[in-house]
C-alpha cells in the first residue's frame, strides 16, 4: 500500500492501533503490506479510554448508515474476515503533532462513522 502523498512519510509517523493481542496484529500487518505505519497493540485499552473512545451498544451496530456501509463494502470486493473480540468497542482517528498535541481528532460513534482522509491529509500538509 503506497502512502498517496510521499512527502508526508516524514512529516508525521503513522500507528494504528487495536486492542487485539499483538500475536492477532502481526498477520494484518503482514497482509495489509503497508510500510507507511505500524499496528500497535493496546489490550488493556489504556489509550481508548484516554481519547475517550466509546464502546456503543448493540443498536449503533445496526444502524442503517453502518448497514449500508458494509453492504457497500461487500460489493466492491471488501468483506470483511471476522469479528474482532469486541464489536461494540468504536475506533477513532488522531493526528497528533511531534509535540503530542491533538491536531485533528474523530470519535466514531458507530462503526460506519469515519473521517475523509483527505482531511486528515491536509491537517498534516498544513504543517510545512
Amino acid at each position: 500500500m503506497e502512502l498517496e502523498h510521499p512527502q508526508l512519510r516524514h512529516a508525521a509517523r503513522f500507528l494504528a492501533l487495536s486492542f487485539e493481542p499483538v500475536v492477532d496484529i502481526v498477520p494484518m500487518q503482514q497482509e495489509l503490506q503497508a510500510d507507511f505505519f505500524e499496528i500497535c497493540s493496546d489490550p488493556e485499552r489504556r489509550t481508548y479510554q484516554a481519547f475517550g473512545l466509546p464502546r456503543v451498544d448493540t443498536l449503533a451496530l445496526v444502524a442503517r448508515r453502518t448497514l449500508f456501509f458494509y453492504l457497500r463494502q461487500a460489493l466492491r470486493g471488501r468483506v470483511q474476515r471476522g469479528v474482532g473480540s469486541d464489536i461494540h468497542q468504536m475506533g477513532g482517528d488522531f493526528v497528533l503533532d511531534r509535540a503530542g498535541s491533538v491536531r485533528f481528532a474523530h470519535v466514531s460513534s458507530e462503526p460506519a462513522d469515519r473521517p475523509e482522509a483527505r482531511a486528515m491529509v491536509q491537517e498534516l500538509a498544513s504543517w510545512s
